[in-house]
């Protein structure tokens, strides 16, 4: 037999004559209230993110440089435009405070105490007043930091992130975080040539070339961005040396990373066969490269 209530004055359940289940008095307002909080919330971190977008996307305009060619370009900075960064700045950071989640809103800002810390520093070396609202060279860049472990920690697989913390890291004469988030980029996608690439550029450009050999023969075994499709293979064996053969070749990462093998091992020869992965295409692209260089095959 089923049993039916009603709820009493004081909320308890009676029975009813119907065979539903009712629920009244305290138990259905408690219900009624839980409801319509979950709805306000839900309001409002909606609010709240439309808010976060529309003031990160103010950002690109502030500092747009209106008088390129029509293209969006950042402004240099300067004493004339700092303003326009210590603006985007105060943007950034409203839209970091109406949604802390988004971590290439931190990214943004990180980017751009960077620029500020590094021109201040170039004012504070030529013992020039910096412009009013401006932070010192120091305050700045540890903004950039902070802000760029945030991002880090928020969007711990994005390499762009830990390429640009380790870009901070060797500009403070820390090799070890460096090389450290540079390894962390890659492992985010190991597979990834242009990754690796960047990597590879990043300590070449810092002058560390050990580092930078590692990571270009690396480059050169996951690359396949040389790599012919199947359909072009039979018009291959007519005529080798087609424009779009040796544009593939020479666009794809593996003859970027003969290039640097080359510049980094003083031109050896022989590291850049042992670089070569075991594929005639792979042949054909070290021939190709050898051949821009005044090398003859042997």
């Amino acid at each position: 037999m089923l049993l039916c209530f009603t709820a009493t004055e004081n909320g308890a359940p009676s029975t009813m004559h119907d065979g539903t289940l009712h629920i009244y008095g305290k138990a259905r307002t408690l219900s009624l209230y839980v409801s319509v909080v979950v709805l306000m919330l839900l309001t409002v971190l909606s609010m709240r993110a439309f808010l976060g977008a529309y003031q990160y996307s103010r950002v690109t305009g502030i500092l747009d440089d209106r008088s390129s060619d029509g293209s969006i370009t950042i402004m240099d900075l300067s004493e004339e435009t700092i303003s326009a960064y210590l603006e985007a700045v105060g943007t950034l950071e409203r839209a970091i405070f109406y949604d802390p989640s988004r971590a290439h809103y931190r990214k943004a800002l990180s980017d751009i105490y960077a620029r500020i810390g590094s021109w201040a520093e170039t004012m504070e070396f030529m013992q020039a007043t910096l412009p009013e609202g401006t932070p010192r060279s120091k305050v700045a860049l540890e903004r950039a930091a902070t802000n760029i472990r945030e991002a880090i920690r928020r969007q711990p697989t994005n390499p762009d992130n830990h390429l640009s913390y380790g870009h901070m890291a060797l500009d403070a004469k820390s090799s070890d975080i460096t090389r450290s988030e540079y390894q962390k980029a890659v492992n985010a996608y190991p597979k990834s040539s242009a990754v690796r690439y960047s990597v590879t550029m990043e300590y070449l450009a810092a002058g560390m070339k050990d580092d930078a050999l590692v990571q270009a023969n690396v480059l050169a075994r996951i690359d396949d961005s040389y790599k012919m499709p199947d359909s072009y293979k039979v018009q291959m064996a007519v005529g080798r040396r087609t424009t779009f053969f040796v544009q593939r070749l020479s666009g794809s990462y593996l003859f970027r990373a003969f290039e640097v093998i080359w510049r980094t091992s003083h031109k050896d020869v022989d590291r850049l066969r042992d670089a070569v992965p075991d594929s005639d295409e792979a042949r054909d692209a070290l021939e190709l490269f050898l051949d821009a260089k005044g090398i003859e095959k042997q």
